[in-house]
Order: structure tokens, then sequence, then C-alpha cells
């Protein structure tokens, strides 16, 4: 099939599927809910019979999409279960791809978001924590979940059979499968996580007698009952739901992939080396990294706030709830992000030529840290220099400044610990590896970016304070200046010396940056060396003694077999050190061999 009948065939395949889903949906749900109007707002028109007016638009949908997404769709299967390289071509196209990776996405939406409406309100309203003001359609859940499920199911099936039957799926068709895939892992992931907060907060609140009520709504007025449940049925309720919901979609998808990685075809050996679900490992490590910070860094600052005598902006908190509290959730994320770090690595660890998850996380996390802590510095500087200039513009009470600096300390001090952490350890790194280390696309990636991240907002600090003073200068009034100078020059405070260290590091990792030794052994020497010698030969020198860009050639003459002499020093080299097979002129490695 080419790709422009293709692009039609799946186009309006979409188009009938969407018609025939929404009109499924309708009838299903007022063939649940035959017994009232079970429409929502959309069919409610004065004068008319809003169930008959919904059914006259499901049977329309029903009758035009049904037809449209059978006989296209129709079509495309009978060239998927084509023998030979028609079938193949089908199975491994692009559109094919992105039809079944939106279709999938489109129904597990509608299917979870349904459920969850469904089991929370069947759930709450029969237990009187229902609130009287949701309008949430029980019938209308209860369609979109069958219909999503079902939609999603056979469409999960189709895939799974093209990955099953083959041949090998590469290329954008194979990616987006993949995001699918991932994507899926991570919401729900994400969704379990959420949950599990929630719930821990309720749960810790409701403990310690921390009451809420519904308070405050006239009822009687609204003609609706009041809750009779306790406060905290509800929100554990709605985290039970949305835990079991998001852990189902985690744990399907997860187990899915660990099936499709664990096999012996073509297609799992392409999935053991995947980016993809590198990637995931990583934005879980990022978002876990950002959330743990920050929650430890709410806690720390609502300490050092009470210590400080001000008073939390959010009001009279008990200092359990803002400084204890949020450790909880911080040790969540924590355990989650270190598993995923560690599994990142295991998984790695036999591909030679995978870029290092290992250093991938720590510039990561030491980007996330440097960003967060530069944020946090010129809000505290900014603080510092707006109290010596006698703002009152932006902070008009002593109390209201106490509190905002001791945020910022929090901040800082938290995500300063976290970029240095992992700094220092990519330092080490390279005073290890040394070449490997400042080759890497993560070094220089992190380098530049931090190098971006404190050009921009220094180069506009500058450009504003020049314009308040040329504003002067041609005779305009001065105004509040203190106040408009003072995170401007917060900005530039901190982002100069950052700036300067990290052009420091681009310098030195640069070839023109020092001086680098390169020691010459020939092969001939190299081959004639005693065992005991060429053992002695391959350990390096304390870590010390080493520059910190180092690089041991072998020159060998043109025909020479290095295998035998590769093999015996990478059974010698220690952790950390690596052979790197490159031609003679000079091109950048070709791949990593060793431990």
């Amino acid at each position: 099939m080419t790709t422009a009948k293709r692009l039609y065939v799946y186009f309006v395949a979409a188009v009938g599927l969407v018609l025939l889903f929404n009109g499924a949906s309708i009838m299903l749900r007022l063939l649940v809910d035959q017994g009232g109007s079970g429409t929502s707002a959309a069919f409610m028109r004065p004068g008319y019979d809003t169930n008959k007016e919904a059914l006259s638009l499901a049977i329309s949908f029903v009758v035009v999409g049904l037809p449209m997404w059978l006989i296209h769709w129709g079509y495309a299967e009978r060239m998927v279960r084509r023998d030979g390289p028609e079938g193949a071509a089908e199975r491994r196209s692009i559109v094919r791809s992105v039809y079944l990776g939106l279709v999938l996405v489109a129904s597990l939406a509608s299917a979870t978001t349904s459920l969850a409406d469904l089991l929370r309100e069947s759930i709450c309203n029969p237990l009187g924590a229902g609130l009287p003001w949701s309008t949430v359609d029980l019938a209308g859940s209860f369609a979109g979940a069958v219909i999503g499920t079902t939609s999603w199911a056979y469409h999960a099936w189709v895939r799974a059979r093209d990955v099953r039957t083959g041949p090998l799926i590469r290329g954008a068709a194979a990616w987006f499968s993949r995001l699918y895939l991932y994507g899926a892992i991570y919401a729900g992931l994400v969704a379990v996580l959420s949950a599990t907060v929630s719930l821990m907060g309720t749960v810790t609140d409701a403990v310690a007698g921390y009451a809420q009520t519904f308070a405050g709504y006239d009822y009687t007025s609204m003609n609706v009952p009041a809750p009779t449940a306790a406060w905290w049925v509800r929100p554990v309720v709605s985290s039970l739901v949305a835990a079991a919901i998001g852990g189902a979609l985690l744990a399907g998808h997860w187990m899915y992939a660990g099936r499709l990685r664990g096999g012996d075809s073509e297609q799992s050996a392409a999935e053991r080396i995947s980016r993809t679900r590198q990637t995931y490992f990583m934005a879980v490590v990022l978002t876990c990294a950002s959330y743990a910070a920050l929650t430890v860094a709410q806690s720390l600052g609502a300490v050092l706030g009470s210590i400080a005598g001000a008073q939390s902006s959010a009001g009279l908190e008990p200092l359990w709830r803002t400084g204890v509290v949020p450790i909880m959730p911080a040790l969540l994320f924590t355990v989650v992000w270190l598993w995923h770090r560690g599994r990142a690595i295991r998984e790695a660890s036999d591909d030679a030529a995978a870029p290092s998850p290992r250093r991938v996380a720590d510039y990561l996390v030491s980007f996330l840290g440097l960003v967060y802590f530069a944020v946090a510095a010129v809000q505290l500087v900014g603080l510092l220099l707006d109290r010596v200039m006698g703002s009152t513009r932006l902070f008009a009470s002593l109390d209201n400044w106490r509190w905002q600096a001791s945020q910022a300390i929090a901040l800082a001090a938290v995500f300063a610990s976290i970029w240095l952490w992992s700094w220092l350890a990519c330092q080490r790194r390279l005073r290890v590896q040394g070449l490997t280390e400042t080759r890497s696309s993560a070094r220089r990636a992190y380098l530049f970016l931090v190098a971006g991240a404190t050009i921009v907002p220094g180069a506009a600090s500058v450009a504003f304070i020049l314009y308040r003073f040329v504003r002067i200068g041609v005779g305009l009034e001065a105004g509040s200046l203190g106040s408009d100078l003072s995170f401007p020059l917060a900005t530039m405070l901190v982002t100069a010396p950052l700036l300067a260290y990290h052009a420091l590091a681009i310098r030195r990792d640069s070839p023109l940056g020092g001086a680098v030794v390169v020691p010459v052994v020939t092969a001939a020497a190299a081959a004639a060396a005693a065992p005991g010698a060429l053992a002695a030969a391959s350990v390096p020198a304390p870590v010390a003694e080493i520059p910190a860009m180092q690089e041991l050639v072998i020159d060998a003459p043109p025909g020479a077999d290095l295998e035998a002499l590769k093999t015996a020093l990478a059974e010698r080299l220690p952790a950390g050190y690596s052979i790197r097979v490159r031609p003679a002129n000079g091109h950048a490695p070709l791949r990593p061999e060793g431990r």
C-alpha cells in the first residue's frame, strides 16, 4: 500500500471509529439509565424528549461510523494478513503504528477516567460521602468504561499480534509503539504515587484529629442532602480507587514490556537495547528526585519559619503538618527514584554501546539541583537586597519577609546538596575515566545547558539594570529604583559565579584546555611482553597521579592482529576502565570494549 493510500485508509478508519465509539457509548448509557433522563447537558434542549434526542444522535453516529470503520479497517487488516513483503510492510508501517498508538491512548484515557468516576461515586454515595453538587453521570461513566475498555483491548491485541507475527518492527514505527507503552507505565506510576501521597496525608490528618468539614454550604437552599460520612471517607476512597486503577495500568504494561524484552526473537533483542525504556527510567529519576527534594525543602522551610517566628502564608497550621508530614512522601519518592536508577544501570550493563545510565542520571539530577538552587539563591539574595534597600513594595511585613526567607534558605540548602552530590560523582568519574567522560554527550549537554541557563537570565538582568539607569540619564523619574533593581542584581550575583565555574569546566574539557599526556607503546613491544609484565602494564597509576585527560595508544603496523592483545588487556582492566578501538587517523572511538 502506498503512503498516500495508507494515510487515507487509516484516517477515515479513525473518523469512523470516533463516530462508532460515541454512538455506542450514548446507546449503552441510555440502556443502563432507561428509567431517567440519564443524558448529559449537551442533550438538554427545551421542548424535546432528551432520551429520544440522544438516541437519534447515537443511531446516526453508528449508522455512519460503523461502515466507515469496517470497510477501511477491514481493508487494512486484509493487507496485514497477506503473506510476503506486502503484509510485512503493513505491519511495519509508521502510519499503522501512529493510528494504533493514538487509538490506544484515547481508549485508555476514556476507560480509566470513566472507571475512576464510576467506582468512586458508587462507593461514596452509599456511604454518605457523595458530593451533593456532583454532576457525575454514573450511567455515562459505566458506558465510557465498557466501550473504552473494549476498544483498548481489541487494538492492544492487534498491536501485540503485529509484533508477534513479525518481521522486526524498527525505526519510527517501533519508537511510537514504545512511546505509548512506556508512557502508559509512567502515567500509571504517577497515578499510584499521587494517590499514595494523598492517602498518607488524609490518614495522618484523621489519626491526629485534624478534622475537615463541608461547613459553609446551605444544603437546604441547594435542595440536596448533606454528607453524613466522616470527612476523610471520600478522600480515602478516591485515593484507593486511583491507586488501584493506576496500579493495574502500571502492572499490566510493565509485565507486557518484560515479556516482550525477555523473548528470544529478533524483536525482543531490539527491545532490550531500546533507548525509549532508558528514557522512561531517566524520566522517573528526574520526576521523583524533584518531588523528593521539594517535599524535604517544604518541611525544612516550615521548621526554619517556625524557628524564626514567621507565620505560614497558608495560615495557622500546626508544625507537624507542615514540617513532619511531607517527610513521608519524600521517602517514597526517594525509594522509587533509587530503584529506577539502579534498574536502568543493571539493564544497560550488558550493552556496551548504550549511553551510561549512571552518567545520564547523575547529570540530570545535577542539572535539576543546580536550577532549583539558583532560583532559590536568587530569591534569597533578592530578599536580602530588598530589605537592605528598605523596600516595602513586595513584602509589607517583617513576618512575611521571614517566611519567604525561610522557604528560600530551605530550597537552596536542599537543592545545593542534590547538585553537589551528583556533580561530585561526575567529577570523580572524570578523574578515573578521563577522555571517556569529557567526550560523553551527557557531560557536554549538561555543561552547555548550564551555560545557556545562566547567560540568558544574567544578560536580561544586565539589560534591565541599564534600562533603569538610562531612564534616569534621559531625565525620567527614578521611581522605586531600589525595589526594581534588587532581584536583577541578585540574578547577576548568583548566575555570574555559576557561569564562570562551568565555563572553566568546559575549557578544561576542551582538547586545548590543557596538556594531554599520550604515552605510545608499539605493538611489537606489547606482544613481546611477558604475561606478568603485561598485567603490570595494564594496572593504572594511582588516581592522584593521573592527569585529568590521559590516553594510552597502542601503535600497530598495518595488518596487525590486535584481538589477542586486546582480549588480554581487557581481562586485566580494573572496573571503570575500557579499551576503545579507533582508526589511526584519530577519529572518535568506534566501540568500547572491556569491563
